[in-house]
C-alpha cells in the first residue's frame, strides 16, 4: 500500500468516526442545562469557522488526504502560524461541542477515538511534510501542533 492509499485509510476511518459522533443521538446520559447547551453550540460554531478558514487558506492545495499534494506549499501564515493542524483543531472543537450537546456516552466514545486517530494521522502527516518541505522541521519546532501555546 503506497502513502496515498494509507492516507485514504486515515480519511475513511476519520469520516466513519465523525459520522458515529454526529449520529450517536441525543440520549440524556447527563443533564443539559442552558450554559452547557450554549457552550456546545459556540464550540460547534467556532470549530466550523476554524475549519473553513484553514481550508480556505490552503486553497487548491487542500486535500483530505494527509499526503502532501504536488500543488501544495508549506503554509506558515494565518492560522498555520498558530498551530500546524488548524483543521484538526476545528474538527475537535466542533466535536467537543457536539458531545456536550448530545448528552451521549456513545458520542463521547467516538470523540475520544477521533482524537486518538487525529493524533496518529497528524504524526504520519508530519513525517510526510518533513520529507517534502525542507523548512518543515524548523516550522514544527516553533509552532504548536494542535493547541495554541502547547508544544
Amino acid at each position: 500500500m503506497d502513502n496515498k492509499q494509507k492516507g485514504y485509510v486515515f480519511v475513511a476511518i476519520q469520516f466513519l468516526l465523525i459520522a458515529g459522533l454526529v449520529f450517536s443521538g441525543d440520549r440524556e446520559d447527563w443533564p443539559l442545562n442552558d450554559l452547557v447547551s450554549a457552550a456546545g453550540l459556540a464550540a460547534i460554531a467556532v470549530g466550523f469557522v476554524i475549519m473553513i478558514a484553514a481550508t480556505a487558506q490552503l486553497g487548491t492545495a487542500f486535500s483530505a488526504n494527509p499526503e502532501p499534494t504536488e500543488r501544495g506549499k508549506l503554509n506558515t501564515s494565518g492560522l498555520y502560524r498558530i498551530v500546524r493542524h488548524p483543521i484538526y483543531l476545528g474538527l475537535l472543537t466542533a466535536g467537543a461541542g457536539s458531545v456536550a450537546r448530545s448528552r451521549s456516552f456513545g458520542a463521547l466514545g467516538f470523540f475520544v477515538a477521533l482524537s486518538v486517530l487525529l493524533h496518529f494521522k497528524a504524526n504520519w502527516e508530519e513525517q510526510r511534510l518533513a520529507a517534502t518541505y525542507e523548512d518543515y522541521v524548523a516550522y514544527a519546532a516553533k509552532t504548536a501542533k494542535l493547541v495554541p501555546g502547547v508544544h
